[in-house]
């Protein structure tokens, strides 16, 4: 009985110790972070015109100071011709090379000059021959956790098949840009906009076709496999909004790199999925191919790459096992119509469900257009 009050003391103390020892310690407060230039850029062979992007990392939240207007940009070739890059008033730079240049085995380098006179230099990339993608298809999945959000959802995995011989490069990443069809829940009828306005039903903004870039880094290397890979998992598409409702459309682009490349993208696509504690590496640590001339102690962030590139589209619409539910808005019925007409320019247009007097819903319901697509068809959209 003594020895287990002895043993409940020493764990009380050690709680005290503990707990007098808890401080909250900001991160921020204790490391000076300087603003750091970030540069991102890839030559391609896919349009004579080229752009480079500059911007300024300011902190580990990896926050960006968007426009750098005044920098002195330029590409050279291995040969010594150099191509200028104007500022398009904000943070990008637009040069043209010349298709007759943009072939493998040339090679590139950025040049970038600050405007207090610091000099930024990448080695040479060298332009290397991308095989032509083989295929891309994908594979329904029923049930798949998603450890993010936590939750678990059906959907359609995409994959690619990657075979080269010795004429082409090794290494390779994917740039992956979805298109898809998505609704609006009611079409506009009456709408309040400081006063009610009532046309008749339009649909002119109940369709709409959405563009961007999936998120995430894909990369690969046949160097030890025999010149193939097959089954690259690209991305997972899911049921959990309309993007497969309707029609869905995924755009590869195969981009081949060099070594070191792959090498810098690996590294990148380790640190942004690392799940540690603050301390761990953070993304504003990798450094890429460029660094300041001038001065060697100036950290520089970010690749300048130079790629073939090969590009192919697919569609995925009617697929038989998906299930869907809660795409749609639901109503929401107006307690007091005092609060619409007391609503302020900055709420309107309120629209109202059509065929009530009393229910209305989110913008977003009504206007397609508001959840950042275009109701302009995409030219490709009806091909198959």
């Amino acid at each position: 009985m003594k020895q287990n009050n002895y043993l409940t003391l020493v764990l009380f103390s050690l709680i005290l110790v503990i707990n007098s020892c808890v401080e909250t310690y900001n991160i921020s407060e204790q490391i000076e972070f300087k603003p750091t230039l970030v540069v991102d850029g890839t030559i391609t062979d896919q349009s004579e015109n080229q752009e480079i992007t500059l911007s300024m990392s300011v902190g580990i939240q990896d926050n960006f100071i968007e426009d750098l207007p005044n920098y002195n940009v330029k590409v050279q070739d291995k040969d010594g011709n150099e191509y200028m890059f104007n500022n398009n008033g904000h943070n990008k730079y637009i040069g043209i090379i010349p298709f007759n240049k943009l072939v493998p085995g040339n090679a590139f380098k950025v040049i970038i000059s600050s405007p207090d006179g610091e000099l930024f230099e990448s080695g040479f990339e060298e332009m290397t021959r991308c095989v032509d993608i083989d295929s891309i298809y994908y594979e329904f999945i029923s049930s798949k956790y998603n450890e993010n959000t936590q939750t678990t959802s059906m959907g359609i995995q995409y994959y690619v098949d990657l075979k080269v011989d010795k004429q082409y490069s090794k290494f390779y990443r994917w740039r992956l840009i979805e298109t898809y069809e998505y609704h609006a829940t009611w079409p506009i009828e009456k709408y309040w906009i400081g006063e009610w306005v009532n046309n008749g039903i339009s649909y002119a903004r109940f369709v709409c076709y959405k563009t961007e870039q999936i998120k995430g880094t894909f990369t690969v290397s046949t160097e030890y496999v025999q010149n193939e890979y097959l089954k690259y998992p690209l991305a997972f598409i899911d049921n959990r909004t309309q993007r497969l409702y309707y029609k869905y459309s995924l755009l590869v682009e195969q981009y081949s790199i060099t070594k070191n490349a792959y090498h810098y993208w690996e590294l990148l696509k380790s640190n942004s999925q690392e799940n540690g504690s603050i301390f761990d590496k953070q993304p504003t640590s990798l450094e890429g191919n460029i660094k300041c001339i001038s001065n060697p102690k100036i950290k520089v962030l970010g690749y300048f790459g130079v790629s073939s590139v090969k590009t192919k589209r697919v569609f995925a619409q009617d697929i038989a096992e998906m299930e869907f539910s809660n795409l749609f808005c639901a109503p929401d019925i107006i307690k007091r119509m005092g609060d619409v007409y007391q609503s302020t320019s900055a709420e309107w247009p309120i629209y109202i469900v059509p065929g009530t007097n009393n229910q209305t819903a989110a913008q977003t319901c009504f206007d397609c257009t508001k959840s950042g697509g275009k109701v302009t068809k995409p030219d490709f959209w009806d091909k198959k």
